[in-house]
């Protein structure tokens, strides 16, 4: 068997690290975050919320798209290298990867893009008040988006796993 080249070598650690790092990071937004945010008063939360919403929509999508182009470059070189034969599945794993990896972004998109725009407004229109007052609706909303938002961490994880397992094999 040939030694990988350095840039392949590169791209499979850049792949499985970067898809599991942001499931992890995902994950910790509802197992973590969303409990510690739901211990403040109700009108807190939202901005609380829109706090963490906007950190991960400024470093989520920069990790996601370097496992997506690692796994993309690595399905390229495997299916360039003659690996297009049927019983050959590595390229069709990285590609895999890489759409799982990206699934993150349909599965917002499709299934989130409600709840998300009903928190926004709600942080953007609301005044941090002290504890007591009303604001329910937001922290509904919020354990919402926290069901969901595990749900997503898993789509990075496939694309992590499958990632490593196209490496080792």
């Amino acid at each position: 068997m040939e030694n990988p080249s350095l840039l392949v070598q590169t791209a499979k650690v850049l792949g499985i690290t970067a898809s599991t790092f942001l499931a992890g990071s995902v994950y910790n937004s509802s197992s973590i975050t969303v409990p510690v945010m739901l211990q403040a008063s109700n009108q807190l939360i939202p901005h609380l919320w829109k706090a963490a919403f906007d950190i991960g929509r400024s470093t989520a999508p920069p990790i996601a798209m370097t496992a997506c182009v690692s796994y993309a470059y690595l399905a390229f070189d495997e299916y360039s290298n003659g690996a297009r034969s049927v019983g050959s599945s590595k390229w069709h794993l990285y590609a895999l990867a890489a759409l799982s990896t990206m699934g993150v972004v349909g599965f917002t998109r499709v299934f989130m893009s409600d709840v998300n725009g009903k928190l926004l407004r709600i942080a953007a229109s609301a005044v941090p008040k002290p504890p007591g007052g009303s604001g329910g609706e937001a922290k509904e909303l919020v354990q919402q988006w926290a069901a969901l938002n595990t749900m997503r961490a898993f789509f990075p994880l496939t694309g992590g796993l499958l990632g490593l397992y196209a490496a080792l094999s």
